[in-house]
């Protein structure tokens, strides 16, 4: 189970304004397509998000995207839907570490790239993500082969998402 403190905004919620047809297994089908045809690897699991304290809560259902071969060392995805009315909202989240762009400054520069919306050109997400990288390389510990795998695969993944989850079909 997620707790809901672990989790970071990748993206803004994206509403689709007739969702019925919205559904976790048809974003899931939708991205897994994606990926198979660029022949990235990804893997999915079914989890829960945990909202609120011991006593009282509630949790959500979501589907989590992640890189197979590095299954605790890259960031992990978390994807929900909602319906109000007519409306599927889906939420994107990011949690969880990577070895290689470890410390908290590096997270917040992911994050800033992986937003979809914030003005920044992909270029521009594509540099922010070198930088996160050149920083903690200068912390030293860090493989820049497998630093550069890591963040063209969050590129990758950044591109999917602007395809499949950014726009009404």
């Amino acid at each position: 189970m997620i707790k809901e403190k672990d989790l970071r905004e990748m993206r803004p919620r994206v509403r689709y304004q007739n969702g019925s047809s919205i559904t976790l297994k048809t974003i899931q089908n939708a991205l897994q397509d994606y990926f198979n045809d660029a022949a990235i690897p990804v893997a999915f699991y079914a989890d829960q998000i945990k909202y609120g304290g011991l006593i009282g809560g509630s949790t959500e259902d979501c589907i989590v995207l992640y890189h197979p071969q590095h299954e605790n060392d890259y960031f992990k995805i978390a994807i929900t839907v909602q319906y109000q009315g007519r409306f599927a909202l889906v939420t994107v989240n990011d949690f969880g570490s990577s070895t290689q762009l470890g410390n908290q400054g590096s997270k917040e520069m992911l994050k800033e790239a992986f937003k979809f919306g914030s003005g920044v050109a992909t270029s521009e997400k594509v540099g922010m993500l070198i930088g996160a990288g050149a920083r903690r390389l200068l912390k030293g510990g860090v493989d820049q082969k497998k630093l550069r795998e890591e963040q063209d695969w969050y590129q990758f993944v950044t591109e999917a998402f602007d395809e499949i989850v950014a726009y009404e079909n």
